[in-house]
């Protein structure tokens, strides 16, 4: 009789809602790391890209530290600078770059290349997305000592 009343549909209903609501709740967020971190300027042509070409080149070292060379940097002196906001969730790393041109008139020596070096990430596989005000870059890695990746270019925001 039990099994013909009220109370046994609205509980068959509660339960489901239940299980339903659970399966629908997303993965709990992993917490978001943020750095603030800056660069080293270099003035060089030494390297496989051409000057104008913006890209990134991802390098990790052999003590864990990753380092990120952002090439093509323009209008950028060598008394300027360029600095980076990461945030780093789970295996997603964001990186946005912000850039001061430098006030030295007296300098005139441009900087085209900027390294970073991040020394807080665990060895394992990361993807990477990185941002200027007019361009963007995605590339994965993974943090073992002497990884070297490709250049990947910069795009065009869209």
């Amino acid at each position: 009789m039990f099994f013909n009343s009220v109370e046994f549909y609205v509980l068959l209903f509660l339960g489901t809602a239940l299980v339903v609501g659970l399966i629908a709740v997303p993965r709990s967020s992993e917490s978001v790391r943020e750095f603030l971190i800056g660069s080293q300027l270099l003035s060089t042509t030494d390297h496989t890209a051409t000057p104008n070409e913006p890209s990134i080149e991802v390098h990790c070292d052999n003590s864990g530290n990753v380092i990120i060379t952002r090439r093509g940097l323009v209008g950028i002196l060598t008394t300027g600078a360029v600095s980076a906001k990461v945030e780093v969730r789970g295996d997603r790393i964001t990186i946005l770059e912000r850039t001061v041109t430098g006030n030295d008139i007296s300098n005139t020596t441009f900087a085209n290349e900027a390294l970073f070096t991040l020394d807080f990430l665990a060895p394992q596989r990361y993807y990477i997305r990185y941002e200027t005000d007019t361009h963007v870059a995605t590339t994965s890695f993974r943090n073992t000592p002497g990884y070297h990746a490709t250049p990947s270019p910069l795009n065009l925001n869209s």
